[in-house]
This record gives C-alpha cells, sequence and structure tokens, in this order.
C-alpha cells in the first residue's frame, strides 16, 4: 500500500511471484507535450568536463540555464548513480563552504548531490541544471523520464 509520484508514458504494476494478484488504484495524472524540459530518452554518460571530476562520468538531463527548474524525474540507470542538481551560475563570492561544479574555472555552480545507492527511482527536484553522475571511471546508461517546468 502507498504511493508514488512519477513521471513516465506508462504505468504497471509488476511481481516477480507467479500467481496471480489482485490490485486497487487510484490514478491521477495529467498528460505533457514532449518539449525541453517535457522529455523521456535514454543516455550514456560522458567524462565530466567539470574541473576536478575528469575521472567521474556524468549524464546531463537538464543542460545549466540561468533559470530554475523544478520537476519530477524517474530514472533506471545499469548501475547506481548519484542525483545532482546544480544551482547557479554564483556571483563572484558565493563559492565558499560549499561543493562546487565548473567547466572553466570561472562559472561556478553549487551542487546538490543525492546520494541513495541505487539504479532507479524518483526525485523531486529544483536547480539550474540536472544531471546523474558517478566516481566511477566506466560508462553507464540512464533511461529517464523528466516533467520540469522554469
Amino acid at each position: 500500500m502507498g504511493s508514488w509520484i512519477f513521471t513516465g508514458n506508462a504505468l504497471a504494476v509488476h511481481t516477480m511471484n507467479k500467481d496471480p494478484f489482485t490490485v486497487s488504484y487510484s490514478v491521477s495524472y495529467m498528460e505533457n507535450e514532449m518539449s525541453d524540459t517535457v522529455m523521456t530518452g535514454t543516455l550514456d554518460s560522458m567524462l565530466d568536463p567539470g574541473i576536478g571530476h575528469e575521472t567521474h562520468q556524468l549524464a546531463i538531463i537538464l543542460p545549466p540555464s540561468e533559470k530554475t527548474y523544478s520537476g519530477v524525474l524517474t530514472y533506471s540507470a545499469s548501475e547506481p548513480i548519484q542525483l545532482v542538481a546544480l544551482h547557479g551560475p554564483l556571483a563572484a563570492g558565493e563559492d565558499m563552504g560549499q561543493k562546487i561544479w565548473t567547466p572553466d574555472g570561472k562559472t561556478k555552480f553549487a551542487l546538490t548531490f543525492i546520494d541513495d545507492e541505487t539504479n532507479m527511482g524518483t526525485w523531486a527536484f529544483a536547480g539550474n541544471a540536472l544531471a546523474v553522475h558517478t566516481m566511477n571511471e566506466n560508462q553507464f546508461t540512464v533511461s529517464y523520464s523528466v516533467v520540469a517546468g522554469q
């Protein structure tokens, strides 16, 4: 029994048990047309271009923007990943005492990492960019659905 906030193109109830089962459910949903912030896809990670992160893998789902995104991400990855929201760009002096990501040493974003040590789930997020990340050197794949606004 429970509730689940989700994004996606379909919804199913599943069990690994061979016996038939009965489920009672209620679904409340809103259909959204595909756009730059409402999408479903599969990405392969790349080497992280951030300074100091060159051996990490990164898959950027929503690219850095001056405007803040907020929404719901549902994902399934080929290995456990970290969820990452970037906040910024930061003004001079705002980068003290927090984890920072920078592609060029000048433009800086504060990082929010969610370490849930899983390869699938749902996350309600807010930030100026959205990505998934590992500290591994090996490439991973992530399938996702995201519904966000700016």
